[in-house]
C-alpha cells in the first residue's frame, strides 16, 4: 500500500490548493467532510475512499495567521493530524524531521515568492499598517526561514519530495499537475478533476503596480491627486471669471438712435 502524502509550504504558497486537488485525483471524487468537499483545512487530513491513502496539508509555520510577532516558536518534528489531530498552537515544522519519522511518505512541497506570500497572509488592506509596525520584517524573516527547512529536506530526502514553484500553475498548469500526480502515483486519467487555477498574483499586482509597498504608490500617486485637484479647481475659478466677463459684456453703451432726455431737446431748442 502506497503511504502517505504530505503537502508542505510556506504560509500562504498555495498548499491548500494542491493538497485538496490530489486528494480529489486520488479519491477519483471530490473528498467530503461533513457533506462538503474538503477545502485543504479543517481538518488538515483527510484518508482517501478509493485506496485509503492519506493526504495532509501544513504550513511550515503552523497556526500562525495574522499574528507573526515572534519567530521563536516549538519546532515538531513529527506531523500527523490525522492520528493526533492538529496542536492548535504556532508551530514550525521540521519537514526532514517528519519524513524521517514517516519512512513510506511522500512530500510535495510548494513555495511561492515572498512578496506575494506574505501580502495574502496580511491581506492588502492591512499591508502598510504591518509594514509600518514591523511585523513585515518578521514575516520576511519567518519566510526565509521555512526556505531553510525546505532546502534541507529536498537536499536530504531527494527522492520523496518535490518541488512546485507556485507561479508554475500560472505559466504551465498542466505540466506541473502532471509532474504531481505522477509523483503521488494518482490515476492521469483523473487530471481533469483538477480544480483551475486561480491567479491571485495578479490581484497583488494590481493592487501594488509593481511596486514593493502600498507605500510607494501611494507617495507616486498622490502628488498627482494634489495636481489633478488644483488643476480642477483653477479650472473652475478661469470658467467663472470668463463667464463674468462675458455678462458685463451684454450691458452695452447707449446707442445713437436712442430718443434723447426732455432737457437735452430744450438745449437743441
Amino acid at each position: 500500500m502506497l503511504g502517505p502524502v504530505y503537502v508542505f509550504g510556506p504560509e500562504a504558497s498555495g498548499t491548500r490548493y494542491v493538497a485538496r486537488n490530489v486528494a480529489t485525483v486520488l479519491n477519483g471524487n471530490p473528498v467530503l467532510v461533513d457533506g462538503e468537499p474538503w477545502s485543504g483545512n479543517g481538518p488538515e487530513c483527510v484518508q482517501t475512499l478509493a485506496d485509503a491513502r492519506m493526504v495532509q496539508h501544513g504550513s511550515l509555520l503552523e497556526n500562525a495567521g495574522d499574528l507573526l510577532h515572534d519567530l521563536d516558536v516549538p519546532v515538531v518534528q513529527t506531523w500527523n493530524t490525522c492520528v493526533h489531530g492538529n496542536p492548535h498552537q504556532r508551530v514550525r515544522i521540521n519537514v526532514t524531521a517528519v519524513l524521517d519519522s514517516r519512512p513510506d511518505a511522500i512530500a510535495v512541497i510548494v513555495v511561492r515568492r515572498a512578496l506575494y506570500s506574505n501580502l495574502a497572509t496580511f491581506g492588502a488592506d492591512k499591508f502598510s499598517i504591518y509594514h509600518d509596525d514591523g511585523r513585515w520584517d518578521v514575516r520576511q524573516r519567518s519566510h526565509d526561514r521555512d526556505l531553510e527547512y525546505v532546502r534541507t529536506a529536498l537536499a536530504v530526502h531527494f527522492d520523496r519530495t518535490i518541488l512546485v514553484n507556485y507561479e508554475d500553475f500560472i505559466l504551465f498548469f498542466e505540466h506541473t499537475w502532471q509532474r504531481v500526480l505522477q509523483f503521488v502515483s494518482a490515476n492521469a486519467t483523473n487530471a481533469n478533476l483538477v480544480e483551475p487555477f486561480y491567479d491571485s498574483d495578479a490581484k497583488w499586482v494590481d493592487m501594488c503596480n509593481g511596486k514593493k509597498t502600498f507605500l510607494e504608490v501611494k507617495d507616486e500617486v498622490f502628488p498627482w491627486l494634489l495636481a489633478l485637484t488644483a488643476a480642477v479647481v483653477a479650472g473652475i475659478a478661469v470658467s467663472v471669471c470668463a463667464w463674468t466677463a462675458v455678462a458685463c459684456c451684454v450691458v452695452k453703451p447707449r446707442s445713437k438712435n436712442a430718443q434723447p432726455k426732455l432737457g437735452d431737446e430744450e438745449d437743441e431748442l
